[in-house]
């Protein structure tokens, strides 16, 4: 998980887009690359119920951006590796 601060003069799309690189490059180095399409979906689901089990028990808006950029990174690593 990613402890870097976003620079503020960021606008929201590059804010976000600094935080899901930096989700993909710790992914990188702390798991292998997606042996299939279906390793692949099975941790995109993880990730996605882990952002949905965040957002029924907590309102806390920094956790919920931490999740969600997690899921975009396990989509964009498909997308990379394809």
């Amino acid at each position: 998980m990613s402890k870097k601060k976003i620079p503020k003069q960021s606008s929201g799309i590059e804010a976000a887009l600094v935080l899901i690189l930096e989700e993909v490059r710790c992914a990188q180095q702390l798991y292998p690359p997606y042996v299939n399409v279906h390793h692949a979906y099975a941790v995109m689901l993880e990730q996605l119920d882990e952002f949905w089990d965040m957002l029924k028990y907590t309102k806390r808006k920094s956790l919920m951006r931490l999740r969600i950029a997690q899921v975009a990174a396990a989509c964009l690593r498909y997308l990379a590796n394809e």
